[in-house]
């Protein structure tokens, strides 16, 4: 419950304290009226209390303090703060002040006392708005219904709360793609082109970021001084301000009890007056930032898309402003006829997508064109991905195919042949409504459609292969052929992708099935975004290992209750391999929000001088070493093969690795080495989804020509004393070598 606000932390403590369903939904419902009644009380206190200073201090200072990220510290600059003050928070206090106009502000300095309250007050209205938006579990008659109204309750939470459909390289280079082929159009429409309007954005937000970081070495430069006198003097000459006086200063200390300390946050606060220049820049540098050949009336029209006048939004409902925010399409204001203001400059990030296709759909031309290049689209770069990691694999795109016993017809996406094993891969390029994402009751429909629709679909395909193992000829719409060779293929892996991101939905379909809120006939298989697919193959590193991540997660998908989105699952299989010795009973629920921070923490590492290193399993040398020598020889079946080493916690890896160089030292002593003198280990290794014996031994090369039948005896004996399916079976000859392995041998049961 950390940085959560007292209201939150009241209530959870409550709830915790009784395990009956009818106490907890009373709890609840009193919550939920409690929140009712004195949200709108508190929202119009705030709005009142917002008049009293300039608007733009206000928002400069709730930038800086409350979104202001450290590269070197990986966190925000508040992270210590009890109550935690995000994106969400802000964006509220700049809507409510563009309810009104800037004569209505009386401008009066602002005190941190005064600076605390209205941040307290923040973070309470956007507490009481979530309780009060709490599903009523009194309506529900049954556990279905429970289901339907927290998953419901979930997305509207991630509508409002969850931020950025990916990191900002990431998002304005699939911006761009998406556009690309539409620019000729789009400047023939309006005057403009779309890498033109980012490229402009993305310019003004990295000078934003530029004077954030030159003002905050500023303070540091203060802060770190060890005197009164020191601080005052180096705060003066950095900030050019001589309305602070040593002597002054040096009055309140010896007469008014101030300490060092209050001083620094004098100083602090003090500085937070220069602050709004950071956020704020010039029309004619905004326009300049444009070919000379775009017309200075387009871009006039261009910002009117953009930029909101203070007073604009008076007669929009308070209320709307949680989870459809105005400024998530015009984050700007105008601060003077030319001067603009961009306080948050992260909306760019989390809502670029919004922004740019609220431009081109302006023209219903454009608007006409534009689902139908989202489809293309994501094919392309969904290919582009995979082909661009896994360059080995073959790669078939858009089977045009008719189930021979069915008569169903379908066509797949992309069909992915790697070894002995195929990934399906369908994907959906279609929005979620805005009704939905705000929990209207649309999120069923979207869910089939985008969610379950493909999964069918994929089956289905997988099925038709796996069933009639022959060569097969499928057509596409391009006019080409499609040569699949399905008999040689062992595993079927399946996995949907959208270009919409479903966040915390996306991980709990079974839930969603079990709810009532998918279809139930259709089984599971992995659903993730454009995005999060794009930052997995980041970490995973072979196509093997991805095959690893999706089955597995699959699995643990169908047998745990967690909380958390597609990178928290990530970062938990990176930590653990979803192995089930490292994973908490299935019994209790997971709380996986906010493991994805460690992924953040890379991503946003200073790129001159990086601190945070790329998360990844912590896999023992050895077990690195085979799996790369295995991918460098393509030694058949090293799926299977490497779900096997995959599948062993890390930590067993380091000690079987330990004890396995021990035995292959004690057999470099014995002379003369006969079958006899092997001593293999072996482990059992499982997993949800597999069970085998996994059998190390040295030998020498006095009987590596035995091998085999050494092989099949270890083997037998393994899986007679562990009840495995299958046992893989390290030879290393410690005379000749190589390393890491002489052999490998994976044998079936049967």
């Amino acid at each position: 419950m950390r940085n959560s606000h007292p209201y939150f932390t009241k209530l959870h403590e409550q709830l915790s304290r009784t395990s009956n369903r009818e106490n907890r939904v009373h709890i609840l419902q009193q919550a939920r009226r409690h929140a009712g009644e004195e949200f709108p009380i508190q929202l119009d206190k705030l709005e009142k209390l917002l008049l009293n200073y300039n608007p733009f201090t206000i928002l400069g200072m709730f930038s800086f303090c409350y979104l202001t990220y450290l590269p070197e510290k990986g966190y925000e600059m508040n992270e210590s703060a009890p109550i935690l003050i995000g994106q969400p928070h802000v964006e509220l206090v700049q809507a409510l002040i563009l309810c009104h106009c800037e004569q209505e502000f009386q401008c009066k300095p602002i005190t941190p006392p005064e600076f605390q309250e209205l941040s307290d007050l923040v973070g309470y209205v956007i507490c009481l708005h979530r309780v009060k938006g709490m599903p009523d579990f009194a309506l529900a008659s049954s556990d279905e219904e429970i289901y339907k109204l927290h998953f419901r309750s979930m997305l509207k939470e991630h509508t409002g709360i969850v931020r950025n459909w990916g990191y900002l390289e990431q998002v304005v280079r699939v911006v761009k793609t998406l556009y690309a082929p539409l620019e000729g159009d789009i400047e023939k429409e309006l005057g403009i082109r779309i890498c033109w309007v980012i490229e402009t954005l993305l310019r003004q937000y990295q000078a934003i970021e530029q004077r954030l970081q030159v003002h905050f070495d500023k303070l540091k430069s203060v802060m770190r001084q060890e005197t009164v006198e020191a601080a005052v003097e180096t705060y003066r000459t950095e900030f050019s301000d001589t309305g602070i006086q040593i002597g002054k200063v040096q009055s309140w200390i010896e007469n008014d009890g101030c300490t060092f300390e209050n001083v620094k946050v004098m100083l602090f606060h003090r500085s937070n007056h220069f602050v709004r220049k950071v956020f704020a820049f010039d029309l004619a540098e905004f326009i300049s930032s444009f070919p000379n050949t775009v017309d200075a009336s387009k871009i006039e029209q261009l910002l009117s898309q953009l930029a909101f006048y203070p007073g604009e939004l008076r007669n929009f409902k308070r209320e709307h402003i949680f989870l459809d925010n105005p400024i998530w399409i015009k984050p700007i204001m105008w601060a003077t006829p030319k001067v603009l203001f961009w306080p948050i400059p992260g909306l760019f990030q989390s809502f670029c997508f919004e922004m740019m296709e609220a431009l081109v759909c302006q023209s219903p031309a454009l608007k006409a064109k534009y689902p139908e290049r989202r489809a293309v689209f994501l094919e392309e770069y969904t290919a582009q991905l995979f082909q661009n990691k896994f360059s080995r694999a073959q790669y078939f795109r858009g089977s045009e195919w008719e189930n021979p016993s069915t008569k169903q017809k379908g066509e797949n996406d992309l069909l992915i042949v790697f070894d002995s094993v195929a990934l399906v891969v369908e994907e959906k390029s279609g929005a979620i409504n805005p009704v939905a994402r705000r929990g209207g009751s649309s999120i069923e429909q979207e869910i089939n459609q985008l969610l379950i629709d493909p999964a069918r679909q994929g089956q289905e395909f997988a099925a038709l292969l796996r069933e009639n193992p022959a060569q097969h000829s499928f057509k596409t719409k391009a006019g080409t052929t499609n040569l699949v060779d399905s008999t040689k293929i062992k595993q079927f892996v399946c996995l949907s992708i959208t270009l919409e991101r479903f966040g915390p939905l996306a991980a709990q379909i079974p839930k969603l099935q079990v709810a009532g809120m998918a279809k139930r006939e259709i089984p599971v298989m992995p659903a993730m975004s454009l995005a999060d697919l794009e930052i997995a193959l980041e970490f995973l590193g072979s196509p093997f290992q991805l095959v690893h991540y999706l089955t597995r997660r699959a699995t643990f998908e169908l047998r745990h209750e967690f909380l958390g989105d597609e990178l928290d699952l990530l970062v938990l299989y990176l930590r653990t391999g979803f192995t089930g010795k490292t994973i908490p009973d299935p019994k209790n629920l997971l709380f996986l929000s906010g493991l994805s921070q460690s992924l953040d923490r890379f991503f946003l590492n200073d790129p001159e001088n990086p601190v945070f290193e790329k998360p990844k399993r912590a896999l023992s040398k050895w077990w690195m070493e085979i799996l790369a020598e295995l991918e460098k020889k393509g030694t058949h079946r090293r799926y299977e093969i490497e779900c096997i080493l995959l599948d062993m916690p890390d930590e067993e890896q380091q000690v079987f690795e330990k004890r396995f160089e021990e035995r292959c030292a004690q057999a470099r002593r014995i002379n003369p080495f006969t079958i006899e003198s092997i001593e293999a280990m072996w482990t059992p290794v499982k997993s949800e989804v597999s069970n085998a014996v996994l059998i190390a031994a040295p030998v020498r090369e006095q009987v590596v020509p035995k091998r085999f039948f050494m092989v099949e005896k270890l083997a037998k004996q393994a899986i007679a004393e562990t009840a495995a399916d299958q046992a893989l079976v390290i030879l290393v000859d410690v005379d000749r070598g190589p390393w890491p392995y002489s052999g490998m041998y994976l044998l079936d049961k049967r």
